[in-house]
């Protein structure tokens, strides 16, 4: 049985591919990271080093302007955010706050680096969750741009 931090992943599509074995691996990658309602979790322009995995509450993702704060997206349970920082280590391009009590796991860009190296099919497997909802973001994002 899988470790009951992670298990709760398999309920979300994304995450159905993750065997036992699997889960058992990403477990001792993942952290355990709890954010306070109104709590700032990353800036734009923030170091990126750390993806996170919604288990419990919502966060906001926006965009600060001059004018006022642009939101891009509301992010719950089973979803996840910063995830480009397992890609890339750019600065982060968007700021995020829990609109409530948030639970998250967390993986950096060097355990997802460990994973490479000592157990390539889970950080496959990873990626391959990253770029279905990435490209679904994508698609989505396009349409509303071309509708």
């Amino acid at each position: 049985m899988a470790p009951e931090r992670v298990s709760f992943l398999k309920q979300f599509k994304p995450f159905e591919e993750f065997n036992e074995a699997d889960l058992g691996i990403l477990d001792a990658v993942l952290r355990d990271a709890n954010f306070a309602r109104g709590q700032e979790i990353f800036s734009t322009g923030d170091e990126s080093t750390t993806m996170y995995v919604i288990r419990k509450g919502y966060v906001r993702i926006f965009r600060r302007t001059k004018e006022e704060d642009k939101t891009i997206a509301v992010a719950s349970p089973g979803e996840f955010f910063g995830e480009l920082a397992l890609v890339d280590t750019s600065p982060r391009s968007a700021s995020v706050t829990a609109s409530d009590d948030v639970v998250a796991l967390t993986i950096t860009k060097r355990n997802m680096d460990y994973l490479q190296s000592h157990n390539p099919s889970v950080a496959l497997k990873i990626y391959k969750v990253l770029m279905r909802v990435l490209s679904s973001r994508l698609r989505r994002t396009f349409k509303k741009t071309t509708s």
